[in-house]
C-alpha cells in the first residue's frame, strides 16, 4: 500500500520522487532529492527479488536511467552527500541483479571528484569551512560500498 501511494502522490513526470506531502495544506513539495529517488528504487529491486515480477525491475531500471539523467549534471550530484548514500544503495540493489558495471560510473566519478576537489588539507569532505560528521560518515559509506563492489569483481 505504501508503494502505491507514494506512486500515485510523489512519482514526477522525470521518474523522481517528489519530497513530502504536506497533510494540512494537501500540497506535495515538488522538491527532489535523491534520497527519496534512491529509496524507491531501491524498493523496486526488493520488491523484484521477492516477487519476481517484471514490472519492479522493469520500473527499476528505468528509474535508475532517469535518476542519473536527472540528479547528475554538470558530471556531479549534489551537495547532499548523505542523500546520495541512499541513492547508491539503491543502484547497488540493482546491480545485485543486473551486473552491469557500467550503471555505477558516474557515482565512480562523483566520489572520485569529491576526493580531488572537495577534502581539505586536514582530509575532510565538504566545500563549507565547518565540516559536519554527517558528511564524512556518508562519503566514508559511498567509498566504503564503491570499494566493496570493486573488490568482489
Amino acid at each position: 500500500d505504501l508503494y502505491e501511494w507514494t506512486n500515485r502522490h510523489l512519482l514526477s513526470p522525470e521518474m523522481v520522487y517528489y519530497d513530502a506531502l504536506h497533510i494540512e495544506k494537501m500540497r506535495i513539495d515538488k522538491k527532489t532529492y535523491t534520497y527519496n529517488t534512491g529509496t524507491m528504487l531501491q524498493a523496486n529491486v526488493l520488491l523484484y527479488k521477492l516477487t519476481h515480477k517484471q514490472e519492479y525491475i522493469k520500473t527499476a531500471r528505468a528509474m535508475a536511467e532517469s535518476a542519473r539523467n536527472y540528479f547528475y549534471t554538470d558530471n556531479k550530484l549534489p551537495d547532499n552527500y548523505w542523500f546520495n548514500a541512499v541513492l547508491l544503495r539503491g543502484y547497488i540493489e540493482l546491480y545485485s541483479v543486473d551486473k552491469d558495471k557500467h550503471l555505477l560510473d558516474f557515482f565512480i566519478n562523483d566520489a572520485e571528484r569529491i576526493w580531488n576537489d572537495e577534502r581539505d588539507e586536514n582530509g575532510l569532505i565538504g566545500k563549507r569551512p565547518a565540516k559536519s560528521l554527517i558528511d564524512q560518515a556518508a562519503m566514508l559509506e559511498i567509498y566504503a560500498r564503491l570499494q566493496k563492489l570493486a573488490d568482489d569483481q
